[in-house]
């Protein structure tokens, strides 16, 4: 995906900037390794079914810490997409004028942005050895921006068109 010009309305770091910090150039995910999917599909009389499985880069990138300076009091972040792995269902049934949609996901090593950083900051500073130029590494694990989480994802969908150019869909979803 493309990201938003530095300093445009679109920018979703700008508040990050405005508070000092520095957001480094966004890696290519398609510099790494390959993304892979695969589905099985089943059409039968009135529905389908089917299964799959997905190894891929997350869409959105996650902001790694990547150093600090102590003198200045900047933290330089990194923009990175994770590797996330997905195994779900979905399927749909039609009776009628009726028509029912199901999804279900697992989805593994989704990165999640944490929220505690100045506390891990401030916690975590005193026990390291301060470096001579004042600048902390991501090596010395300063703070942890964000952490991997497992998800558990479910829509449901209900469709009737029953009535001549009128459908009318209620759809949920629950992580």
């Amino acid at each position: 995906n493309k990201m938003p010009a530095k300093g445009s309305e679109f920018d979703f770091y700008a508040p990050l900037r405005a508070q000092g910090a520095v957001i480094l150039e966004s890696e290519d995910p398609e510099t790494k390794s390959q993304e892979y999917l695969l589905r099985v599909y089943k059409s039968y009389n009135g529905g389908d079914f089917s299964v799959y499985y997905g190894d891929v880069y997350s869409d959105s990138p996650a902001l790694a810490f990547y150093s600090y300076n102590g003198a200045t009091k900047t933290m330089t972040l990194k923009p990175t997409y994770e590797k996330i792995t997905s195994v779900g269902v979905s399927g749909n049934q039609v009776w009628g004028s009726w028509l029912l949609r199901l999804e279900a996901a697992k989805k593994t090593g989704v990165p999640q942005m944490r929220s505690d950083n100045a506390t891990q900051l401030q916690t975590n500073i005193a026990s390291i050895t301060t470096p001579s130029d004042y600048i902390y590494s991501a090596e010395t694990g300063l703070v942890e921006s964000y952490s991997k989480k497992d998800l558990l994802q479910f829509a449901l969908g209900l469709e009737y068109s029953g009535i001549t150019d009128l459908s009318i869909s209620l759809e949920g979803a629950v992580d």
